[in-house]
């Protein structure tokens, strides 16, 4: 596995962000289950770090002040770690909304979906390499990282290229 260091293992969870968040809309048993679950995967991975695709405006979005990994991670006392770009950050780099609208604009793009899906596939392959860089920033693991679902999959390639040992705990975990 190249210079993977001993125990430095990644464990991708997928899942929808409104019950990453515990949002409002999710029912209060669906979140219990999903608490339940990253409990357990906690203790059978020995996880000593938990990173999720979230931000501060991501929380907001969802009207929640944590995730329901943030209140994992406390529970077990180990660290909590967003990895995600702010808003702030996308607009620095240029993988914001405004950019697709300009461009849209700009050349007289009619037809706008195909150009759309082009650019947030360029934007996610962006954004899922400054996560890795973040996860492996840090130097607890074993690692569960929470993110969206459409994420699971392509993030585990990645890590691959990497050398990391990442699993797909969930690709879409529904309880």
């Amino acid at each position: 596995m190249g210079l993977q260091p001993v125990g430095t293992e990644l464990y991708i969870l997928g899942t929808s962000h409104p019950l990453q968040c515990g949002s409002a809309e999710c029912a209060q048993a669906t979140i219990l289950a999903f608490d339940a679950e990253l409990r357990r995967l906690c203790e059978t991975f020995k996880i000593q770090r938990i990173t999720e695709e979230m931000t501060a405006d991501g929380l907001a979005q969802h009207k929640v002040t944590d995730t329901v990994g943030q209140r994992v991670a406390k529970d077990f006392g180990i660290l909590h770690q967003p990895v995600d770009l702010s808003p702030q950050e996308r607009i620095g780099i240029s993988i914001d909304d405004s950019v697709v609208i300009a461009t849209v604009r700009r050349y007289g793009i009619f037809d706008g979906g195909p150009f759309r899906e082009a650019f947030d596939d360029l934007a996610d392959g962006i954004r899922e390499r400054v996560w890795l860089a973040r996860i492996l920033s840090k130097e607890e693991w074993p690692v569960l990282f929470i993110c969206g679902s459409d994420h699971a999959v392509s993030v585990r390639r990645l890590c691959r290229r990497l050398g990391i040992d990442a699993k797909v705990a969930h690709r879409d975990y529904e309880p």
